[in-house]
């Protein structure tokens, strides 16, 4: 019977397209937008971005992004971070409370 329970959490869940959007814009920006449905009830998103740099304007998109990156990507990842420092530490604090707890009995 067990064996059941492990297979049954071992397998992976079919994914299915449901939508596929794309969008061009003025030839310096392709956003492809696909939509996934999940056997499990989650619905995925998946955004593909292409800069064509040989416009004017998709250069410009090109840098702005790189920068935006350079700005934010720092503090975004620090956050990310501290968010897992967090984490991790709530989790050993309730390990550590039920220890305590085996200790008192």
């Amino acid at each position: 019977n067990n064996n059941n329970n492990n297979n049954n959490n071992n397998t992976i869940p079919e994914i299915t397209l449901i939508r596929r959007f794309e969008y061009d814009f003025d030839g310096f920006l392709d956003v492809m937008m696909l939509h996934f449905s999940c056997t499990n009830g989650m619905l995925h998103i998946v955004e593909v971005f292409r800069i064509n740099e040989g416009t004017g304007r998709g250069f410009l998109l090109n840098q702005a992004y790189k920068f935006y990156k350079l700005l934010f990507g720092t503090k975004l990842r620090q956050w990310l971070q501290s968010e897992e420092t967090k984490r991790r530490s709530n989790e050993e604090g309730e390990a550590t409370k039920g220890v305590e707890r085996d200790k008192d009995l």
